[in-house]
């Protein structure tokens, strides 16, 4: 083995294993760069968000979510009948998605809330500041689809996510 392959296998484990739940399957070794959809991009929390991301964070509608933990797929928002382990190719923007939740949490409510605080939420997220319930995501403008994995439905959630499917 070469020292440049022994620098390629250090480094590969030493870095975090990254996780991307589909809702469609995707294909093994593919390279696949985000592009934007009408899903992630308006409404007013997206909008907020966009408004507060510094500059050299990428768009969050211009990249793959990504998690560290196979089995929070779920809760990310993902397909666990989906689920990849994923390699970035680029840089990874880390977040704190506890805020953004928190933020459509009260929209979903029927809250109005007031631009300072989203505004808050908002910076929260883009700086991974700490919560007291943290959910961490990983953003990427670009993925290689390594393989795919087997993900868990944790039980509390199997029932709500039979019924999620059945809607789909």
């Amino acid at each position: 083995m070469s020292a440049a392959d022994d620098a390629i296998n250090e480094r590969l484990a030493t870095e975090p294993k990254y996780y991307h739940g589909s809702s469609s399957p995707l294909p093994v070794g593919a390279v696949l760069k985000a592009k934007a959809t009408k899903l992630y991009r308006g409404g007013p929390l997206g909008e907020v968000m966009e408004e507060m991301r510094p500059s050299e964070a990428p768009p969050r509608f211009k990249t793959w979510y990504m998690t560290t933990d196979p089995c929070a797929i779920l809760d990310a928002g993902g397909d666990p009948n989906n689920t990849y382990e994923v390699r970035p190719t680029g840089p990874v923007t880390p977040a704190n998605y506890a805020w953004f939740r928190k933020f459509g949490d009260e929209i979903l409510a029927g809250k109005n809330v007031p631009f300072r605080r989203a505004a808050r939420y908002a910076q929260n997220y883009w700086s991974n500041a700490p919560s007291e319930d943290p959910e961490y995501e990983w953003l990427a403008p670009e993925i290689e689809v390594v393989k795919k994995v087997k993900t868990c439905i944790p039980k509390t959630l199997g029932k709500r996510w039979i019924r999620l499917k059945a809607k789909r």
